[in-house]
């Protein structure tokens, strides 16, 4: 465990303080889901603006504001109390707010911080992509270079990988991608 136990925790704890700090300042992942669906987003970047005068951080805003508002979104559809337009309308808001607060969050990485390359893809057919460019922007701060692929055919993730030379690939699939499929896909990439 050592090491990569400790950090797993201190992720955990860290999580469970962005989510009181955002609670504790006020903020409702219904209200903003409703928000984020049907207002303009210039009105959640106002209500994410105000949360971060209040003192909620640029990590907290990514990590629970937005994720939880995606998870709420998905939860809302799978009870069939929200639209196929109403998750696409939201999802697509909540990655063009991870893109605004996103470069708060990055640090500057200082050379010593390059890790390498790294590309970041969802499986072809996969049409989950927010958690990946969530997972993008961490990759980011730690100091990769991230090339992400957010709904590439078989042949653009393969033509990738055989034409450019990447350090890590790191591949998305939610629980509804057959695993056969995902199989087939690393073999791919390892061959």
């Amino acid at each position: 465990h050592g090491k990569s136990g400790s950090s797993g925790a201190r992720r955990c704890r860290d999580g469970i303080d962005h989510q009181r700090q955002a609670v504790g300042i006020g903020f409702d992942i219904a209200v903003f889901a409703e928000m984020i669906v049907h207002k303009p987003l210039s009105a959640a970047r106002a209500h994410l603006d105000a949360l971060r005068d209040r003192g909620l951080t640029a990590e907290a805003i990514i990590t629970t504001v937005l994720s939880s508002t995606a998870r709420h979104l998905g939860v809302l559809w799978e009870q069939d109390r929200c639209s196929f337009v109403d998750v696409t309308v939201g999802l697509s808001r909540l990655q063009q707010l991870l893109r605004v607060y996103g470069p708060d969050f990055e640090l500057a990485p200082a050379p010593e911080l390059d890790r390498g390359r790294m590309l970041l893809a969802v499986v072809p057919g996969e049409q989950h992509t927010f958690g990946l460019a969530v997972v993008e922007e961490f990759f980011r701060r730690a100091g990769w270079q991230v090339q992400s692929e957010f709904l590439p055919s078989r042949a653009i993730l393969l033509g990738h990988v055989r034409n450019s030379w990447f350090d890590v690939v790191g591949l998305s699939a939610s629980g509804e991608v057959a695993a056969a499929g995902v199989a087939a896909i690393v073999e791919a990439v390892r061959a």
